[in-house]
């Protein structure tokens, strides 16, 4: 019969091992930004910011982009876009959005949102910036 001392020691052991490998899990797709609201002027610009963090082996190519009330931000002559990406470590990385609305106008204001899609298949949403258009 075991004796208590040895259970403890085999729930410690058992518990190290699930916690390694819990830390060891890649997630594919991660869309990181806190939720906020965003009062603007008409006539101004404002900046949309997404860190998309993803691992290559899991996601392939990844796409991140802003889109308001589910349309993807694409017209440049209202949205000046920029993208970089780096190595965030565990060979995976982290790519930047930052979206500019140029001249935001009445209609710019709703629900904004990042959303990142893999070549794989898997796609991630951030929360849902709100810009609410002060007249």
């Amino acid at each position: 019969m075991l004796s208590i001392r040895c259970v403890m020691l085999l729930l410690l052991l058992l518990l190290l091992v699930t916690v390694c490998a819990a830390s060891e899990e890649e997630e594919t797709v991660v869309v990181l930004y806190r939720q906020q609201t965003i009062p603007v002027s008409r006539g101004s610009s404002v900046k949309l910011l997404c860190h998309t963090k993803f691992s290559p082996r899991l996601c392939g190519k990844v796409h991140a982009a802003w889109q308001l009330n589910h349309t993807e931000l694409t017209n440049p002559d209202r949205y000046s876009t920029t993208v970089n990406e780096t190595d965030s470590g565990g060979g995976n990385r982290l790519r930047r959005v930052v979206t500019e609305i140029l001249k935001v106008g009445t209609d710019d204001g709703g629900d904004y949102q990042c959303v990142a899609k893999c070549t794989t298949g898997e796609s991630a949403k951030g929360h849902i910036i709100q810009i609410k258009v002060n007249h």
